[in-house]
């Protein structure tokens, strides 16, 4: 299923697998009106009932609509620990938009970008019907569905408990936004994100080049048809990334918002900018964990140098 989103990238999919308890819905899109209403719609028309939910990560495109879904049909969820804990702290918690405005302002943003983001993100959560007490999915876990048995993998990176679902007899995977054909996931550090996501992102890469998956079907855009070769490709863009910050960095003392406008330029929506500046942030972490930069603090401003 594909349903509808209000950014540039203006889609995201979920997907059924057909189960002898009824169809698992791997993801639910955002949680708008128009969302619940194709749900709904797309109920009547399955022979079988909806009995179990997988949620994949906490972004609000793929567990928002988790809510509305659990009203239609009464399916349990199933979410990863790690992922369940950050969905806690970030939808769960009625001071997340400030600490990440005071995150953003910490990292270069000004004011009025930062009271954007507030805007934004408290706009964006009464979209996000997250579960509260989700069943625990565990790596290594197996699902029957669709003609085979999926085993749930970790992938980190895109989100601390991405998982994924892999098709242990054909290697199809259902990747949600591990790998995406035709964008790169973005890998944000965030203030509730584990301290080297890029490093998570890049691990998880050569886990998947070494299962060598058939193909595998994204969050976004079309299926990737070679993934191990995607996985590969996405690793040469990271390293590319990491040589331009280095580069920016290697001039001058900058904050993460300096160097996200040299990488990504000027003209960025809200939500662009929030993103951007979050990538940057998770290569700038990268080389501080690999001792390349370092960042120093003054007056509550981060910025990075050369050592």
């Amino acid at each position: 299923m594909t349903f509808p989103l209000p950014w540039q990238l203006d889609h995201v999919h979920a997907y059924l697998l057909e189960s002898e308890d009824g169809w698992i819905a791997v993801d639910t899109g955002l949680g708008t009106p128009e969302a619940r209403g194709l749900w709904a719609d797309a109920l009547r028309e399955l022979a079988a009932p909806v009995s179990r939910i997988v949620v994949t990560h906490f972004h609000p495109d793929h567990i928002g609509g988790t809510g509305h879904l659990v009203e239609l049909t009464g399916a349990r969820v199933s979410q990863s620990e790690i992922d369940h804990r950050v969905a806690q702290r970030v939808w769960g918690s009625s001071d997340w938009s400030s600490r990440l405005a005071l995150w953003y302002r910490g990292h270069g943003l000004s004011a009025e970008l930062a009271s954007d983001v507030i805007g934004e993100a408290n706009d964006l959560r009464t979209h996000v019907l997250w579960p509260r007490e989700p069943d625990v999915l565990r790596p290594g876990e197996k699902l029957i569905a669709a003609g085979e048995e999926w085993e749930v993998v970790a992938m980190p990176g895109h989100a601390d408990g991405q998982i994924v679902l892999l098709g242990t007899t054909t290697g199809r995977m259902l990747a949600a936004d591990h790998l995406l054909a035709t964008i790169s996931p973005n890998i944000g550090l965030h203030p509730e994100s584990h301290g080297d996501p890029l490093g998570d992102y890049l691990t998880s890469l050569d886990r998947t080049i070494a299962l060598r998956p058939s193909v595998a079907f994204g969050g976004h855009h079309h299926p990737v048809e070679d993934p191990a070769a995607r996985a590969a490709e996405l690793k040469r863009h990271h390293q590319e990334r990491l040589e331009a910050t280095m580069t920016h960095v290697g001039q001058e003392s900058l904050s993460a918002y300096e160097v996200s406008v040299r990488l990504f330029g000027t003209e960025l929506p809200t939500h662009g900018r929030r993103f951007a500046v979050a990538e940057t942030l998770s290569h700038l972490a990268w080389l501080e964990a690999n001792s390349q930069i370092v960042r120093v603090e003054v007056d509550s401003l981060v910025r990075w140098e050369r050592p």
